[in-house]
């Protein structure tokens, strides 16, 4: 965001540097102005223009992330190369993924960023951010992954980067926060917290907690007719959950960002025009009465 409105300042203002109109307002009534005043004329757009381009710069790097994951050639496991063009691309891949994903965090749309990237899901699965190269991971139907996973099996290993297989997850996983899995997990499994599994295992409705993984039978599998996860939502929620997760807290929020330091500019230069004496001193009360404010709220604190 900085960047782009630094450039798009140095486009708006190179109309008007070489005006020797522009430049006598400029220096008139010995009053000198950063901004043009033909500029000023227009600087109520200013946080309307803020808010479009911090909202247009989260799309363009999700768009970047999925067309870089989908154009640049591809891993096929098993994989072991030193510090080669293609490893150097497999890493490449991997963190532009994980700066999308913390840039989405816990949003809806995360799925669908990752199988743009080269993933493969099933259908109704949700997950927040994760750890992966997308070409190697498979995901089934029905499945929930918390935020901070590891589902890759890369290793760099002096010097060499090293793909031995793909990450494959079965239908109606559920993983936790922080856990590692490299090869995946079959139908029906659940990991904790911190689990890790270096080996995919081969029964099915199992629970794996702690490294090394502890191996329970699901309670819910051992009850004949338990019903298996929440009722299903009305399709006002679905909307107001993939509006709310995705649309507010990713683009509109982002955007409200963007405009706030818009809307500083305006302000400021709307009620403050020129910096005064007057002004100084009323700056000063100010800070002054805010100062005795927190010292006064703090002192009960320190008394008990």
């Amino acid at each position: 965001m900085p960047v782009l409105a630094a450039v798009g300042f140095q486009l708006i203002t190179s109309f008007y540097k070489n005006d020797p109109q522009v430049r006598s307002e400029m220096v008139a009534d010995d009053h000198v102005d950063a901004l043009p005043l033909m500029y000023l004329d227009q600087l109520k757009w200013i946080p309307v223009l803020a808010f479009a381009v911090s909202t247009l710069q989260t799309v363009m790097q999700l768009l970047v992330t999925a067309a870089f994951c989908r154009l640049l050639p591809k891993v096929q496991p098993p994989f072991q190369r030193s510090l080669s063009i293609r490893a150097q691309i497999a890493a490449l891949k991997m963190s532009m993924v994980l700066q999308a994903s913390e840039m989405l965090a816990d949003a809806s749309i995360v799925p669908w960023l990752i199988r743009m990237c080269g993933a493969s899901f099933g259908h109704g699965c949700a997950m927040g951010l994760q750890v992966t190269l997308p070409e190697t991971l498979e995901v089934g139907r029905g499945c929930f992954f918390a935020t901070g996973n590891i589902l890759t099996s890369v290793d760099v290993d002096q010097g060499q980067f090293k793909v031995p297989c793909k990450t494959v997850m079965s239908d109606h996983t559920f993983l936790g926060n922080h856990n590692h899995l490299l090869q995946g997990l079959p139908e029906g499994s659940f990991c904790g917290v911190g689990t890790w599994l270096p080996n995919r295992p081969t029964e099915p409705n199992m629970s794996y907690f702690g490294n090394p993984a502890m191996k329970f039978r699901r309670l819910g599998n051992q009850s004949a007719g338990t019903r298996q996860g929440p009722e299903r939502a009305s399709c006002l929620a679905r909307m107001w959950h993939h509006f709310s997760t995705s649309v507010m807290d990713v683009f509109l929020y982002r955007g409200v960002q963007g405009m706030v330091t818009g809307l500083a500019l305006l302000s400021s230069r709307r009620f403050c025009p020129v910096i005064t004496q007057s002004a100084l001193d009323l700056h000063g009360l100010c800070l002054g009465f805010l100062v005795s404010l927190l010292s006064g709220v703090g002192q009960p604190a320190l008394q008990q």
